[in-house]
């Protein structure tokens, strides 16, 4: 958690070569929590913004929200960690109208992880090629924990328009 640094980074979103909307990613540390914000807009009627508050030790979950709207339906998501148990509620557009799901479980001992900031995670573990992880995720959706499995085939590069990029390839 420790190498984690605060900062931000902007996409744009294209569709056979023409932008139709952005994502934007901020990562900040503070004295008692590593936030991760991400906004997402698709044309004019989709959009998301995402709060993961996060605890620096251990990268575990303390808080999360989401907001969001698909054309005229909106969508909802306030979870917290209390007391060894994951409480909140969503609210979420399907083609029958919004569903209202209610989270009340119990968590499993140890270090486990949110869904959400899967990608927060795995930028601070120790990647090097042929290093491989496998990390405990709570999946909302179905509101059970899975496994996420993260090895790193090793160097490669990526051109991406105009700009060459040289990492290591995750799968």
């Amino acid at each position: 958690p420790a190498a984690l640094v605060s900062g931000r980074d902007s996409f744009v979103v294209l569709a056979e070569g023409n932008p139709i909307g952005s994502r934007t990613t901020v990562l900040q540390r503070t004295a008692d929590s590593v936030v991760f914000t991400e906004t997402l807009a698709v044309e004019e009627n989709a959009s998301t913004r995402l709060t993961v508050v996060l605890d620096p030790s251990d990268l575990t979950l303390k808080r999360m929200e989401q907001t969001g709207t698909l054309g005229a339906q909106t969508s909802d998501m306030r979870l917290r960690v209390v007391g060894g148990r994951l409480t909140g509620s969503a609210s979420i557009p399907t083609p029958n109208g919004v569903e209202q799901i209610a989270i009340d479980t119990a968590l499993a001992s140890g270090p486990w992880y949110i869904e959400f900031a899967t990608h927060v995670i795995v930028r601070a573990l120790p990647l090097s090629a042929g290093a491989a992880f496998s990390l405990p995720v709570y999946s909302v959706g179905d509101q059970t924990l899975k496994t996420l499995r993260v090895q790193v085939a090793g160097p490669d590069s990526v051109r991406v328009q105009y700009l060459s990029l040289t990492g290591e390839l995750l799968y």
